[in-house]
């Protein structure tokens, strides 16, 4: 009776979070400093990972926080927390004192308490989507270039809703990850790559054409001399990622290009932090390799 009391409670404290999508103007002339959260949960992972900061103008600076800060990670349907508390190592950074594996279709909600420091309390929730892959159809190098095209066929019936994100890397000698620049190499993709470079490719699978049928072009040459073993594996990550997610980083594509252009609209940066700026998401991943010489 007690765990489900407090299920209760909690649910109702969370339902505040129906309006926590929004969006923000970039505008140096406010005077308003808030809460900038990422975390992204990862299917089959257990160990969370919650990076804390602040927005800042000409009248601030960012902050840095301590040990005040109380971070914690609710699974739907169990009252009892992740506890995170801040990496000793690593500034900015909250990590789990526990550990607890992360499910698609499960809810997660994320309280953060930092009114030590002015703000207020920060809330938001994330499921994580069922994995999806696509089939490999085909890899070739190009010429004698470290240029690598691959190509994937996606089911062809997953409906609308369904995001996804690829990702290409290597590893250097320490087994560091080294993303490399990623670009559509489709001639029947409707939409533009967005986030073409090292951040890899997001992908709306709405707006494939009917054959659900994609390329694209990755190259390492850049960093062939950056401590990278001349053998060794290129390793593809496909992430079957939540809507949230992918206006989060579309919008912040949006943001970065508008720098450069003077006489662009004002945009906004997709958030879905109650009471503060950043994202709360989770992910399902497939991984497949490709061996490099």
């Amino acid at each position: 009776m007690e765990k489900y009391i407090l299920s209760i409670l909690f649910v109702s404290y969370i339902i505040t979070l129906n309006s926590c999508i929004t969006e923000f103007e970039n505008d140096a002339n406010t005077s308003d400093v808030h809460l900038v959260v990422r975390c992204d949960l990862e299917a089959g992972q257990h160990s969370p990972r919650v990076y804390l900061s602040s927005s800042f103008n000409h009248n601030s600076d960012v902050f840095r926080f301590d040990d005040n800060v109380s971070v914690e990670l609710y699974e739907d349907g169990n009252t009892k927390p992740i506890v995170l508390s801040k990496d000793p190592f690593e500034e900015s950074l909250w990590i789990a004192n526990d550990s607890r594996i992360f499910s698609p279709g499960k809810l997660y909600f994320l309280r953060i308490d930092a009114h030590d420091f002015g703000f207020p309390l920060s809330l938001s929730e994330t499921s994580i989507p069922v994995k999806r892959k696509a089939s490999q159809l085909a890899v070739s190098f190009k010429g004698d270039s470290d240029r690598v095209e691959m190509q994937y066929q996606f089911e062809k019936s997953l409906g609308a809703g369904v995001f996804f994100h690829i990702l290409a890397y290597v590893k250097d000698s320490a087994a560091n990850r080294k993303y490399l620049p990623t670009f559509n190499h489709s001639e029947n993709f409707n939409m533009p790559g967005i986030l073409e470079g090292a951040s890899g490719i997001l992908i709306d699978y709405s707006k494939l054409n009917e054959d659900k049928h994609l390329s694209f072009m990755t190259d390492f040459a850049s960093i062939r001399d950056n401590n990278i073993p001349n053998t060794g594996y290129l390793i593809l990550e496909m992430r079957t990622v939540t809507e949230d997610y992918f206006k989060y980083l579309y919008s912040i594509r949006e943001n970065n290009e508008n720098i450069s252009n003077p006489f662009s609209l004002p945009t906004t940066t997709f958030t879905n932090i109650n009471n503060g700026y950043g994202l709360f998401s989770g992910y399902s991943v497939y991984r497949d390799s490709l061996e490099i010489e």
